[in-house]
């Protein structure tokens, strides 16, 4: 059974991935973080195999919040997917260990679900 991890401050864009990702992955273990420091906490005893992730983030620099979860533990796949989708956010992301990088304002159901399965698929 796959686990996914949602971080994301804004409650619609939280709550519109977890719909999506529940029907494409019904076995799924999904959880909604708002707080970076629970999120990081979880890591150790229940480490995810996906966190999909903002990187404008309440409590935490986005790219700050990628590097401690890559140094907790490189295995975990970690999508981006915000609003902020210029090309130096995403090089950034990248820099920061992001496995990939999805934008809020051109990414369809669809997309959202091909990028999940591929890389927690290869995970």
């Amino acid at each position: 059974m796959a686990r996914i991890y949602i971080m994301d401050g804004n409650p619609f864009f939280s709550e519109t991935q977890e719909k999506i990702l529940s029907q494409a992955f019904p076995s799924a273990g999904i959880r909604k973080f708002i707080n970076s420091e629970n999120l990081l906490s979880e890591l150790e005893d229940h480490p995810p195999d996906a966190i999909f992730m903002d990187i404008s983030l309440y409590d935490m620099e986005g790219l700050q919040l990628i590097r401690a979860i890559k140094a907790k533990n490189k295995a975990i796949t970690v999508i981006v997917i915000t609003g902020y989708d210029g090309v130096e956010y995403a090089g950034a992301a990248s820099e920061a260990g992001a496995d990939a990088f999805l934008s809020k304002n051109r990414i369809t159901p669809a997309e959202l679900v091909e990028v999940a399965r591929t890389l927690i698929n290869n995970a």
